[in-house]
């Protein structure tokens, strides 16, 4: 068993490279990684 620590802002743009490098194969720009962020 584990704990998951609450969510904190700073991990947004983690959170967004994770689901672009799972589901995307083209290059991204910072428009793209602000969708990312803030879908995640």
């Amino acid at each position: 068993m584990f704990t998951v620590r609450p969510y904190k802002e700073e991990d947004a743009a983690a959170c967004g490279d994770c689901f672009y490098e799972g589901f995307f194969t083209c290059s991204v720009n910072q428009n793209d990684k602000m969708l990312l962020r803030d879908y995640a």
